[in-house]
């Protein structure tokens, strides 16, 4: 397929992705880690772009999805687009609070915010990090 068509599907997923994401649990972690890589001419910093222009815009409407709802969309997005995309799942102590937060990685690189300090307890990778 070539870019503007793949760019056109992409707007197109994203919505979806979106309204999907919406159940922010174990299984739907499970769902989107498992979805088959796509072929797409697009680059991973071309499809993380365009969903974060996405969340930018759907931000300005009262929609800001908490991490693991963000984890969830980019994922399902880079892997429609051919990018092995993991959701990582990381908590950190904060004097007497334990804080917890996901994010998003490729091939061991992080492709979406993850502050500092945070030890990764559980990867979609499959492996036990804890």
């Amino acid at each position: 397929m070539s870019k503007p068509l793949d760019l056109l599907k992409l707007q197109a997923q994203i919505p979806l992705a979106v309204w999907r994401s919406r159940a922010e649990n174990f299984d739907m972690i499970e769902q989107v880690s498992g979805i088959p890589l796509g072929k797409s001419s697009l680059d991973e910093k071309s499809v993380t772009r365009c969903c974060g222009l996405w969340l930018s815009l759907l931000g300005l409407l009262s929609f800001k999805p908490a991490c693991l709802r963000r984890s969830i969309i980019y994922t399902e997005l880079l892997r429609r687009h051919g990018h092995d995309a993991r959701i990582m799942l990381g908590a950190r102590k904060n004097g007497e609070n334990m804080r917890g937060h996901s994010w998003v990685e490729v091939e061991g690189r992080k492709i979406t915010f993850s502050p500092e300090g945070y030890q990764i307890l559980w990867g979609s990778d499959g492996d036990n990090h804890g």
